[in-house]
C-alpha cells in the first residue's frame, strides 16, 4: 500500500510540475539558461568583455554547460519530455563526477577542456571547483529522480536541493559578507555567479515541490516524520560540517590575502607559459609542415597572446609589486620576440622555409629560454612566500575548526526548531480528530472528518471514527427509510393495536378509502368495513390476536372495504403481527383490486376477440404436447390446412402428412432441434391441402414446460404467406428484368459508394466513356470522368445526395477515356438500406452532346427569327403610320389646295385680283408644306439605310460646325460643357441627329437671346450619353411621349412651319444603333439625352 501511495504522490508531483508550474519556475529556468549562454559566449569571445572577463570566466566552461543543461532539464520536466530530462541529468552527473575523480585521484582526463579549445583556455585556468561539482551532482540526481514516476522520491529530492542551496548560500556569504570562509578547495574557488545559479535551480525545484512535499510529509507516520526531521538536520550538519573540515586549508587561504598571492602568481606564470608555448608549437609545426601556415593567422594569435600576457603581468605586479622588474623584463622580451616571430613569418611567406626553420628551431629558442628563466624566478619567489605563510595558515585552520563547531551548534538549534514544528504538525492533526469526535458525540453528522485519505496512523484513526459515524447515520437513515417505505408503498398500510384502534395510515390507504389520516388515526378499524361485516369483525380480530401469524385475509372469497362516500370497493388484505414494546399490533396491507377485477373481465372479452381476429386474419394458433405427440388447433389452423375437425386425428403423424415432401426433411430436423435445445422454432415451408392446393406457411413457436406438471410443449402460430411468396417471386422476376434493362441501356448507369468509389458499371457506361467494368470498378469516379477544372463538382454532388437530396438532370461536362469532353445530363439518387441509411449512390448519365448542338442551332435560328419578326413588326407599324399619313396628313394639304383653287376661280369670276394674289400665296405655301412633308417622310424611311463610310468623328468639331450653319438667331449661343468624345461611327446618321436637335431648339425658342448646351458622360465601355439642352419654353409633361410620333407638332403649322418628323427621325436613328432617347422638361427649358455607341465595328443592319 505504501508503494501505491508513493506512486500516487509522485503522480501528484508530475501533475503539479506539468500543469501548475508557477511563473517563478519559468523565470529561474530561463535565467539559468541565459547565464550559461553568457558565460560560454565570454569564453569564446574574451575581447568583447575584456574588462570583466577574468571575473566572468571564474565559472568554468564545463560548469556553464552543466548549468545550461540544468535549466533545460527544468523546462523538459515542465513539458513532460522526461527522457530528455534523464539525458540532461546523466550528462551533468558524468561531467561533474569525472571532474571530482580527476581532482582527487590525480588521473587527468582533461575533462575541463573537452568542449574548449586550448587557445581559448590559455588565458584562464578553466577548472571546475570541487564544491561546484558536488552541487552539480546533487542537482543531476534531483533531476533524475524527478523524471522517474515509478517511485516517490519527494522528500529525498527536497533534501538534495536544500543541501545544494546551503552550500551555494555559504559560498555567497563567503564571497560577499565574509561571514564564513569562501570555498577554495584544492586551490579552486566556487564563483559567485555559479553559486547564484545553483541557488536558482534549488529554489525552482523547491517551489515546484513545496505543496506536494508538505502533503507527502503529512502522509508519513509519526515515527517516520521524526526520522525525516532528524535526518534532514543530520544531512545538513554532516554536509556543512564535512565541507567545512575538507576546506579548512581553503578557508585559511581566503582569510589571509597574502596566501592568495603565490597561488595566483603561479597560475598567471602558468598561463603565460601556455600562451608562449602554444605560439611556439605553431611555429615548429610550420617549420615541419609549411602548408599549415596558410590556414593559421599567426598575427591574430600573437595579438591575443599579447593581450592575455599583459593582463596576467599586470595582475602579477598588482599582487606583488616587488616583481615589477621581472614583469617589465617579460613585457619587453615578449615585444621583441613578437617582432622576431612576425619577421620569421614574412620569411616563410616568401617561401624561404630553411631560413624560417633555422630562426624558429635554433635562434628563437634562446629567447624562450630567457622567458622561462624569468618565470622560474617569479615561481621561486612565490614558493618562498608560500613557505613563509605556513604558520599563519595553521592559525587560520584552527579558526575554521571553531567555525565548524559554531555551525554544528547552530544546526542543532535549528534541529530543535524542526522537531517542535514536527510536534506541532502531529498535535494539529490530533486536535482535528478530537474535534471531529466531539461533534460526533453531539450527534452532529454533517461535519467532515479530516485525514480520511491519510495512509498512516492519523488516517486509521479518522477511518475508524468515520465507520462509527456511518453506523449512527445508517441507523438514522434506516428509521427514515422505513417511514418513507411505508409512506411510498403502492399498497395501503394500516397498523391496528389489540383494541382495534388505528395507529398508522399511509398515503395509499388515504387514497383507497378517501379519508385523511387524521380522520382515521384513533378510530376503530370497523370504520373501514361494510356494515354487514363490521358487526362480526371484532370476534375475527380477537381470534387473530390469540393466534397471530402472517396470513391472507378472506382467502377464496371476495372482500370489500367501505369508502368514505359509502361505496364498497373490492380489496385484498394481508395481515402480519408486529411485536412492539407497547404490545402486539397487526400490520394490514390493503390492495385496491378494482382495476384487476375490471381487467379480468376485459381479459375474457379479449380472448373472445382474439379468436375472432385469428379467424379473420388466417392466423392459426396451435399447441403440441411433446410427450403425448398430441396437437391442439384453433379453427384458423383447420382452414389453413383445408381440413375438417372430424377428419384430423390431432397427431404429429397426421400433421407430417400435410407437409410438402420436398420440405419435410428440413422442417422436421429444425423442429426436433428446437425441442431438444428448448429454443424457439421458426420455419417457412409448403403444405398440400386435400384438394392438391399448395400453400406457403410461416410457422413460429416457443418451447417450454408447463408450470404445473413440467410437461414439455410447443406453442406457436401458423400464418398463410402464399400471397407474399407469390409476390416475392414476381419481385425476383422484375429484379432480373431490371438488371437486364440496366445492363443493356444506352445510358451510363453507375453505382458508387457515398465517398465516390465506383461499385458497378453497365455496358452503356462502357460505350459512352470507353472504360471497361474491370478498369472502372473500385476506382474514384473523379479519377476517370472528371475534367480537372470540374473536380469540385463531385464533393458538391456527394454532399447533397448524402443528405438525402435527389439530383435530376444536372448538365455538365465529363471526360472520356480518349480525353474527349462530352456533355452529359446526370441524375443522382441515394441508395438506402432497410433502416434508411444511405449505403450508396445511383448515377444515370445521358450523353446530350447532340441535343445541345441541336439546341444551340435552334437558339441561333430562334434569335434570327425573333430579329426578323421585330423588324417585320416595326415595318408593319411604319406601314400603318404611312397609311395614316396618306389618308390624313397628305390629304390635308391637298384638300387645302383644292379649296384655295375654288376660291381663286370665284375671285377671278368676280374680278377680285387682290384676293386672288393672297389665295395664290396660300396655295404656294400649301404646296411647299406638302413638298417638305414628302421630303421628311422619305428621309424617315431612309434613316439607317444610307450610313456612309465608317469614320472617326470629333464631336466637338461636328457640334460647333452644325450650330454655326443652322443658327439663324444671333442672340442664341452654344456652350460645350466638357470635352466631347471622338467616336468611330458613321458620320451621316449622327450629324442628322444633332442637326434635328439644334433645329428644334432654335425653331421653338421664344426669346431673341438664349443658350444651347451640349455635354457628354460615359455610360459604360460601349456607350456614351450626349445631352442637348436649351432654355426655351419647354415641353409640358403630357406631351413627352407624343412629340416622338410622326407628324406631331405642338403648334399649328400655319403658326410655326414644320413637318413634325424631326424627333421621330431622331428616335428611329438612335434606337437603330442600340441607344435610347430621354426627354426631360420641367417648366422652362428642355433637355434631350441620347446614347450612342463609342465605336461601330461593322455595318449595322436596321431594316
Amino acid at each position: 500500500m505504501e508503494t501505491k501511495l508513493g506512486m500516487k504522490a509522485q503522480e501528484k508531483v508530475l501533475q503539479v510540475i506539468t500543469v501548475k508550474a508557477p511563473p517563478a519556475v519559468y523565470l529561474f529556468a530561463s535565467l539559468l539558461c541565459l547565464l550559461a549562454i553568457f558565460v560560454i559566449f565570454v569564453w569564446h569571445y574574451p575581447l568583447v568583455f575584456k574588462t570583466h572577463r577574468a571575473a566572468i570566466t571564474l565559472t568554468a566552461y564545463n560548469t556553464a554547460i552543466c548549468l545550461g543543461f540544468s535549466g533545460l532539464g527544468l523546462f523538459t520536466l515542465i513539458y513532460k519530455k522526461l527522457w530528455l530530462t534523464r539525458i540532461f541529468a546523466v550528462f551533468i552527473a558524468i561531467l561533474s563526477g569525472l571532474n571530482l575523480v580527476e581532482l582527487f585521484s590525480q588521473h587527468y582526463f582533461n575533462v575541463n577542456f573537452w568542449f574548449l579549445k586550448n587557445s581559448y583556455a590559455a588565458g584562464s585556468v578553466g577548472l571546475m571547483s570541487p564544491t561546484t561539482a558536488i552541487c552539480l551532482i546533487l542537482m543531476s540526481l534531483s533531476l533524475f529522480l524527478l523524471s522517474w514516476p515509478r517511485n516517490a522520491f519527494i522528500i529525498p529530492i527536497v533534501f538534495l536541493n536544500i543541501a545544494a542551496l546551503t552550500i551555494a548560500l555559504i559560498a555567497i556569504l563567503g564571497h560577499g559578507a565574509g561571514i564564513v570562509p569562501a570555498f577554495v578547495w584544492l586551490g579552486i574557488k566556487m564563483a559567485i555567479q555559479t553559486a547564484l545559479a545553483i541557488c536558482l535551480f534549488s529554489l525552482a525545484t523547491l517551489i515546484l515541490l513545496g505543496r506536494v512535499a508538505v502533503e507527502a510529509f503529512n502522509e508519513l507516520n509519526f515515527f517516520n516524520r521524526i526520522v525525516v526531521g532528524f535526518g534532514f538536520m543530520s544531512t545538513l550538519v554532516i554536509a556543512i560540517g564535512s565541507i567545512a573540515f575538507m576546506q579548512i586549508h581553503t578557508v585559511s587561504a581566503i582569510t589571509h590575502k597574502l596566501y592568495e598571492s603565490p597561488t595566483q602568481i603561479n597560475n598567471a606564470s602558468f598561463r603565460i607559459k601556455s600562451e608562449i608555448n602554444l605560439i611556439n608549437r605553431h611555429l615548429k609545426n610550420f617549420a615541419i609542415q609549411p602548408e599549415l601556415f596558410k590556414n593559421q593567422n599567426i598575427s591574430e594569435e600573437l595579438d591575443r597572446a599579447e593581450f592575455n600576457i599583459h593582463q596576467d603581468l599586470a595582475f602579477i605586479q598588482k599582487i606583488d609589486p616587488k616583481l615589477a622588474a621581472e614583469v617589465d623584463e617579460l613585457s619587453r622580451g615578449f615585444i621583441l620576440w613578437k617582432q622576431y616571430v612576425l619577421e620569421s613569418c614574412e620569411i616563410l611567406a616568401n617561401n624561404d622555409v630553411n631560413t624560417f626553420s633555422a630562426r624558429t628551431i635554433h635562434n628563437g629558442q634562446e629567447q624562450l629560454q630567457a622567458f622561462e628563466s624569468v618565470l622560474d624566478r617569479i615561481g621561486f619567489q612565490a614558493q618562498k612566500q608560500t613557505t613563509e605563510l605556513n604558520n599563519s595558515i595553521q592559525i587560520t585552520e584552527n579558526d575554521a575548526k571553531k567555525l565548524v563547531v559554531v555551525i554544528v551548534i547552530g544546526f542543532l538549534i535549528i534541529g530543535a526548531t524542526v522537531a517542535s514544528l514536527i510536534t506541532r504538525s502531529l498535535t494539529n492533526q490530533l486536535q482535528k480528530i478530537k474535534d471531529a469526535m466531539l461533534a460526533l458525540a453531539n450527534e452532529n453528522l454533517t461535519d467532515t472528518i479530516p485525514f480520511l485519505d491519510h495512509p498512516k496512523e492519523i488516517g486509521d484513526m479518522a477511518r475508524a471514527l468515520n465507520v462509527f459515524r456511518e453506523n449512527v447515520s445508517a441507523r438514522r437513515e434506516l428509521e427514515t427509510r422505513l417511514q418513507q417505505v411505508i409512506e411510498s408503498m403502492p399498497n395501503g398500510i394500516i397498523m391496528v393495536n389489540n383494541l382495534g384502534m388505528i395507529e398508522i395510515v399511509n398515503a395509499q390507504a388515504e387514497k383507497i378509502f378517501g379519508y385523511e389520516r387524521n380522520e382515521l388515526i384513533g378510530n376503530p378499524i370497523e370504520k373501514l368495513i361494510p356494515q354487514n361485516i363490521a358487526k362480526t369483525h371484532p370476534s375475527y380480530r380477537a381470534n387473530f390476536f390469540q393466534n397471530p401469524s402472517p396470513r391472507v385475509m378472506g382467502a377464496g372469497r371476495e372482500l370489500f372495504g367501505l369508502h368514505r362516500n359509502g361505496s364498497e370497493i373490492p380489496i385484498e388484505i394481508g395481515l402480519a403481527p408486529v411485536d412492539s414494546k407497547d404490545g402486539m399490533k397487526v400490520l394490514a396491507s390493503v390492495v385496491d383490486i378494482t382495476e384487476r377485477r375490471n381487467s379480468t373481465l376485459a381479459l375474457n372479452e379479449s380472448r373472445e376477440r382474439l379468436e375472432l381476429t385469428t379467424r379473420i386474419n388466417q392466423i392459426g394458433v396451435w399447441e403440441y404436447i411433446v410427450d403425448e405427440g398430441r396437437l391442439i388447433w384453433n379453427n384458423a389452423m383447420f382452414e389453413i390446412y383445408g381440413l375438417d375437425r372430424g377428419s384430423f386425428n390431432n397427431t404429429y403423424v397426421a400433421w407430417r402428412q400435410c407437409v410438402h415432401p420436398d420440405d419435410i426433411k428440413a422442417v422436421e430436423k429444425s423442429f426436433n432441434e428446437s425441442i431438444a435445445a428448448l429454443t424457439p422454432f421458426s420455419s417457412k415451408f409448403r403444405i398440400i391441402q386435400p384438394d392438391g392446393t399448395i400453400k406457403h406457411v410461416n410457422v413460429k413457436a416457443k418451447v417450454d414446460r408447463q408450470a404445473g406438471n413440467q410437461q414439455l410443449r410447443m406453442l406457436g402460430t401458423n400464418i398463410d404467406v402464399t400471397r407474399e411468396e407469390m409476390a416475392l417471386a414476381r419481385i425476383h422476376t422484375l429484379e432480373a428484368l431490371r438488371s437486364a434493362i440496366v445492363e443493356f441501356s444506352d445510358d451510363a448507369i453507375i453505382s458508387k459508394t457515398p465517398t465516390g468509389i465506383i461499385t458497378s458499371w453497365n455496358l452503356g457506361a462502357k460505350n459512352m466513356f470507353g472504360y471497361s467494368a474491370e478498369e472502372a470498378i473500385g476506382k474514384p469516379i473523379t479519377e476517370l470522368l472528371f475534367p480537372p477544372h470540374l473536380a469540385y463538382e463531385e464533393n458538391m454532388l456527394l454532399e447533397k445526395v448524402n443528405a438525402g437530396v435527389e439530383i435530376k438532370h444536372f448538365e455538365t461536362l465529363r471526360k472520356c477515356k480518349n480525353g474527349e469532353l462530352i456533355n452529359v445530363s446526370i441524375t443522382l439518387s441515394p441508395i438506402k438500406d432497410p433502416l434508411g441509411n444511405i449505403v450508396g449512390i445511383s448515377a444515370i448519365k445521358r450523353d446530350i452532346s447532340a441535343a445541345i448542338r441541336a439546341a444551340d442551332m435552334l437558339s441561333s435560328r430562334k434569335f434570327e427569327l425573333e430579329k426578323i419578326n421585330d423588324e417585320l413588326q416595326k415595318s408593319n407599324k411604319e406601314l400603318e403610320t404611312f397609311a395614316y399619313v396618306a389618308s390624313h396628313d397628305l390629304k390635308s394639304p391637298l384638300r387645302g389646295i383644292a379649296q384655295l383653287s375654288t376660291w381663286i376661280e370665284e375671285d377671278l369670276a368676280s374680278g377680285e385680283t387682290e384676293a386672288v394674289r393672297g389665295h395664290a400665296d396660300l396655295l404656294r405655301n400649301r404646296i411647299k408644306r406638302m413638298e417638305k412633308l414628302l421630303d421628311d417622310l422619305l428621309l424617315f424611311y431612309r434613316a439607317g439605310k444610307t450610313e456612309g463610310e465608317l469614320t472617326r468623328v470629333d464631336m466637338n468639331f461636328m457640334v460647333s460646325e452644325i450650330f454655326e450653319i443652322q443658327n439663324n438667331k444671333p442672340g442664341l449661343r452654344l456652350r460645350i460643357n466638357n470635352t466631347l468624345p471622338t467616336l468611330d461611327t458613321f458620320n451621316t446618321p449622327l450629324e442628322l441627329v444633332i442637326r434635328n436637335f439644334f433645329s428644334n431648339a432654335i425653331k421653338h425658342h421664344d426669346h431673341e437671346e438664349g443658350l444651347i448646351q451640349v455635354s457628354s458622360r460615359p455610360i459604360d465601355d460601349q456607350f456614351v450619353e450626349i445631352s442637348v439642352c436649351d432654355d426655351g419654353p419647354g415641353i409640358p409633361e403630357k406631351f413627352h411621349q407624343r412629340v416622338f410620333g410622326m407628324f406631331q407638332t405642338l403648334k399649328p403649322r400655319d403658326e410655326l412651319e414644320g413637318s413634325g418628323m424631326g424627333l421621330a427621325l431622331i428616335k428611329k436613328i438612335v434606337e437603330g444603333y442600340g441607344g435610347k432617347v430621354i426627354l426631360e422638361s420641367e417648366g422652362r427649358g428642355t433637355c434631350f439625352h441620347f446614347s450612342w455607341p463609342l465605336r461601330i465595328g461593322k455595318r449595322q443592319e436596321n431594316d
